[in-house]
């Protein structure tokens, strides 16, 4: 027979209710558990998924950015050529316009000196209407020449075919179908009708004024009363036009291969 004391029994009950209460912890302890796998299997779940999320709202965004930059950026491009090619256009126009207004006036400041110098020769030979045909023209035509060495010539042309002529020389370059003579600065051409009614042509080269260095005559085959500078001042005096200068287009002359300009002016003898 088992005798058991009140303390025994209280220290039983005690154990009984102490373990009780350890079981139901254990099995909270157990459902917490469960349910914390639950738990970080979902937060695992919905980290997996989040990034995708993210990477698709970043491609939705860049795409729509792209969208609107795009057009905008090739519109501005658009804009910035064409408003360029019009101030690049505006601005070789006007480069264009100054380079001819200075054309114009370099071209203008060349050719006045000498019109006003061609004006003073047909009035002065005018005056004195058989000097062109001396020797002595010569001295006359040289000072014009050398006052001024962007004039290359003088000429003085006779309606009956007399041509007298002042011109400057380069060594080496042929004139009447000749070598210019060592020396020589000038040459004077005249062509004149001799004792026999024949156009007589003859050349001389000098260093200075009545400095001669050769002399030679040579065959008339120049018609200056074919030439254009004549005819249009031919073709003014007979519409009435006797105080205007002519001035031709710029022209390679065959012996010097230089480019000149034409300037002349009609010259009106008063009848003895």
């Amino acid at each position: 027979m088992l005798k058991i004391t009140m303390k025994k029994i209280l220290e039983i009950l005690f154990l009984s209710h102490f373990f009780k209460k350890l079981g139901g912890v254990i099995s909270r302890i157990k459902e917490n558990s469960k349910k914390s796998k639950h738990t970080n299997a979902l937060v695992v779940d919905t980290s997996s998924i989040a990034p995708q999320k993210n990477i698709n709202i970043r491609i939705t965004i860049s795409l729509i950015f792209l969208a609107l930059i795009v057009p905008l950026f090739l519109g501005f491009i658009s804009y910035s050529y064409k408003n360029n090619y019009e101030i690049f256009k505006g601005n070789a126009k006007l480069l264009m316009l100054r380079a001819n207004d200075g054309f114009v006036s370099n071209l203008t400041n060349l050719i006045n000196p000498v019109a006003n110098s061609v004006q003073v020769t047909a009035r002065f030979i005018e005056d004195n209407s058989e000097a062109y045909k001396q020797e002595k023209m010569n001295n006359y035509l040289l000072a014009n020449l050398q006052t001024d060495s962007n004039i290359v010539s003088y000429t003085v042309v006779g309606s009956d075919g007399y041509l007298r002529e002042i011109q400057r020389v380069n060594g080496g370059l042929p004139v009447g179908d000749r070598v210019t003579p060592d020396g020589a600065n000038f040459v004077s051409w005249v062509m004149q009708k001799g004792r026999d009614q024949n156009i007589q042509s003859t050349f001389t080269f000098f260093k200075y004024n009545g400095d001669v260095v050769s002399r030679f005559d040579s065959p008339a085959n120049y018609d200056p009363k074919s030439k254009s500078f004549y005819k249009e001042i031919r073709k003014k005096f007979d519409a009435g036009v006797t105080d205007e200068v002519v001035v031709e287009d710029p022209f390679l002359t065959p012996n010097s291969k230089q480019i000149v300009i034409s300037t002349s002016f009609p010259i009106v003898l008063k009848e003895s």
